[in-house]
C-alpha cells in the first residue's frame, strides 16, 4: 500500500482513480466531499494538497476537474497490458487486489469487449448466482470500482464474515449492507456497517462461460 499515506488519503486518492477510470475525467471538489462525506470543500482541498505534495496527484489551480493520478494510490500495482485481463484468485482483506501474489493468469481478452475501465476476473465457485446464468466454475468479469448502485451485481469484500471476494446483487441503506444471492437455496448477507468493513471492488460487467 501507499505507506506514506493516511488511511483517509489513500480513500480520495482511491475515489479519484476510480472516478476517472469510470468517467475519463476527475471528480469535483463537492463530488469528492459528498462520497466520502467529507463535511466541506476546504477539508478536500486540504486532502488533495497533502497528495500533491508527496507526488500522489498535481492539480491545476482554479480549474474544475483538474486533478490528475500520477503514482497508484496501491503501491506494487501491476501495469496491465492491453488485451490481458488478470485472474485473481483469493483476495485477502486490506491488500491492494492487484498485488503480484493474487493474480493467479491473465485472460487473451479485449478490454473493450465488456467496457471501458480497468477489468479483472474472478473464477464463480457454487451456485449461489444461477438465476443471473452465473453458475459454478464461469470466469466472470469484474470492471473495477468502489462504487455501484442498488441492485446491480458486485464483487464485494466483507471483513469478518465472508473468506475473499463474493459476488452478488448489492443493496445499501444508511446502517446496513445487504448481499442478495440470485437463488433462492441461498440466504441474503445482511452487514452492519457499523460493526464490519465492506469494500466493493467492482461491478459484474461480463462472464467467460467454462469451456466455451
Amino acid at each position: 500500500m501507499a505507506k506514506n499515506l493516511t488511511e483517509r488519503q489513500k480513500e480520495v486518492l482511491r475515489y479519484i482513480s476510480s472516478y476517472i477510470d469510470e468517467n475519463r475525467f476527475p471528480p469535483t471538489f463537492r463530488e469528492i466531499a459528498k462520497a466520502l462525506d467529507i463535511s466541506s470543500t476546504k477539508g478536500v482541498t486540504d486532502h488533495l494538497a497533502v497528495l500533491e505534495k508527496k507526488g500522489f496527484i498535481n492539480r491545476i489551480t482554479n480549474h474544475s476537474r483538474a486533478i490528475r493520478i500520477l503514482r497508484s494510490p496501491d503501491e506494487g500495482k501491476v501495469q496491465l497490458a492491453a488485451g490481458k485481463i488478470p485472474l485473481l484468485g483469493r483476495i485477502a482483506a486490506g491488500e491492494p487486489i492487484f498485488d503480484e501474489g493474487n493474480i493467479e493468469s491473465y485472460l487473451d481478452v479485449s478490454n473493450s469487449f465488456f467496457a471501458r475501465g480497468t477489468l479483472f476476473a474472478l473464477k464463480i465457485k457454487g451456485d449461489s448466482m444461477i438465476d443471473d446464468h452465473i453458475c459454478n466454475g464461469d470466469i466472470a468479469i469484474i470492471k473495477k470500482q468502489d462504487r455501484v448502485e442498488n441492485g446491480e451485481i458486485a464483487a464485494v469484500m466483507v471483513e469478518g464474515i465472508e473468506e475473499g471476494a463474493t459476488l452478488k446483487r448489492f443493496h445499501k441503506t444508511h446502517s446496513r449492507v445487504e448481499l442478495r444471492p440470485s437463488n433462492p437455496n441461498h440466504e441474503t448477507i445482511y452487514i452492519d456497517t457499523a460493526k464490519n468493513k465492506v469494500q466493493v471492488l467492482g461491478k459484474f460487467v461480463g462472464l467467460i462461460r467454462q469451456g466455451t
